[in-house]
């Protein structure tokens, strides 16, 4: 679908340090960032609102972008994962 990004998408992608999510995209598909364990910033925009089940909450040393009051900094707080304002 346009605007997320698809299921298992970055999946085993341990090369992958940094993303910025761009601001047309809404959700995060289901595990798409499963085993990236080199993923330690992720920069969310205010329009992405799903995160369920994408792994993020699963990667040791994460910390989550974005703007204050975002649906990604909830969820960041929810899952107990690092979190930035941008």
């Amino acid at each position: 679908h346009v605007g997320e990004i698809a299921d298992h998408f970055f999946s085993d992608c341990k090369k992958l340090k940094t993303l910025i999510v761009p601001a047309g995209i809404t959700e995060l598909g289901l595990c798409a960032f499963s085993f990236c364990s080199g993923l330690r910033e992720i920069h969310i925009s205010k329009g992405t609102k799903r995160f369920e089940f994408s792994w993020l909450d699963r990667l040791k040393g994460l910390t989550i972008y974005a703007p204050k009051g975002s649906a990604a900094e909830k969820y960041a707080k929810e899952k107990k994962i690092n979190f930035a304002e941008e």
